[in-house]
This record gives structure tokens, sequence and C-alpha cells, in this order.
């Protein structure tokens, strides 16, 4: 089962969520939502068999780092002045990494390691 990571589900993340719920069964996904507020990951994750709500603080390298270490798939839907700390963490234990914003100065310093 392919495991995504989504960081952060705030208003801009509920369309996504809900999306890659809907098709996880079709596509043998299991989606993990997790977010500093572990009561909006539940509410965006509703209880579906194929979803996870976990709390984190972004700024947590520990638990971050463990998050993504399990993942497959991680989307960043993070302030894009965050990214650059998801980023790294994919770099680090080999992950594909999508984010829904502009590229930071931060976030660009990874381009060549990413290549």
């Amino acid at each position: 089962m392919k495991q995504i990571l989504v960081i952060g589900a705030g208003r801009s993340a509920t369309s996504l969520i809900h999306y890659l719920l809907d098709k996880a069964e079709v596509h043998n996904w299991h989606v993990t939502v997790a977010d500093n507020s572990l009561e909006m990951a539940q509410v965006k994750v509703g209880g579906h068999n194929r979803g996870t709500a976990v709390s984190l603080d972004a700024l947590d390298v520990e638990a971050r780092g463990n998050l993504i270490r399990n993942a497959e798939v991680v989307v960043s839907m993070l302030p894009p002045t965050m990214h650059h700390h998801v980023a790294g963490d994919c770099l680090k234990y080999g992950k594909h990494l999508a984010t829904a914003s502009y590229v930071s100065p931060q976030l660009k310093q990874y381009d060549e390691a990413a290549k």
C-alpha cells in the first residue's frame, strides 16, 4: 500500500485530502494527514478507513522526520516559508515531495540535490 503524507490540513488542503481519500481504495493508498491541530486533521480525514489523522508540530525535526521516513509521497500544504524544512527531510530520506505554492529562496537551495 502506498503511503501518502499530507502535512497541513488548513482550508487550502481540504479538496486535496478529499480527492486522495476518494481515490485511496482504487489506487491502494493510505493517506496520513498531519497538522498542528489534531482535531482539524481528524475532521479532514472524517473517519475514512484509508486515512489517519496525526498531530504534528512541523518544526519538530524528530516528529516530522519520523512521519516523512514512513511515507512514499509527501505533500506539503504548509505556508511557503516552511516547505524547505519538509524538502530537506524528503531529500534525506529519499521521498517524493509536492507543494502547492511558489518556490521560495530557501527551497531553491535544494534544487541541485533534488536533481
